[in-house]
């Protein structure tokens, strides 16, 4: 079931390509189950996996002088990994755990490049999935500058409206840069 739903994703989002480079892709997966606070990558690690996220919520934050600042939310079909470590060779600088049970379609970097080697398909869907992830960063950037904290989570509720049933508060407080105390009084002052 859960290679069934990678397929139809795949098929989905990238139609132009064929069966046989789908299926090079999702032989090389492995699906992962985490619990939730489970870590998926850690801060120092240097990990080279991405994953495709079947089913759940990854949480990724910074540890910063015992504080914990919330600065992505990866949910499903959405592709997480430790970019750091991926594009630059760095050690991550941010821990990922899921908030809820995940299940993940996990593949090695190094293996992937590989496949993508061999097929010019595979290469152009990677360059979609990366702009669109480029796309992602550059919106929730625009946002944290152009809109105040009320504004954010208007936004935030627009694009993922179930966020706030399967994240605790204080995590979506953290990301949108405000005390749990202050998005209280914004949930307050919308309903």
């Amino acid at each position: 079931m859960e290679i069934e739903h990678l397929l139809t994703y795949f098929k989905g989002q990238f139609p132009f390509l064929s069966e046989e480079e789908i299926n090079s892709v999702i032989a090389q997966v492995q699906i992962r189950v985490l619990q939730k606070d489970e870590y998926l990558f850690q801060e120092g690690e240097t990990r080279k996996t991405l994953g495709f996220i079947l089913k759940g919520i990854v949480r990724i934050f910074f540890l910063k002088d015992g504080n914990d600042i919330t600065c992505e939310f990866r949910m499903e079909n959405m592709v997480v990994g430790n970019f750091e470590s991926i594009l630059l060779g760095l050690p991550s600088s941010r821990y990922f755990a899921p908030t809820e049970e995940t299940m993940l379609a996990t593949i090695n970097y190094d293996e992937l490049n590989k496949l993508l080697a061999k097929s010019n398909k595979l290469e152009q869907a990677r360059i979609l999935m990366l702009q669109q992830n480029l796309g992602e960063s550059i919106t929730k950037s625009d946002n944290y500058i152009l809109y105040n904290p009320e504004q954010r989570y208007l936004h935030l509720l627009e694009t993922n409206p179930s966020l706030p049933q399967r994240v605790p508060l204080k995590y979506i407080a953290s990301y949108l840069g405000i005390t749990p105390v202050s998005l209280s009084r914004i949930r307050k002052r919308i309903q």
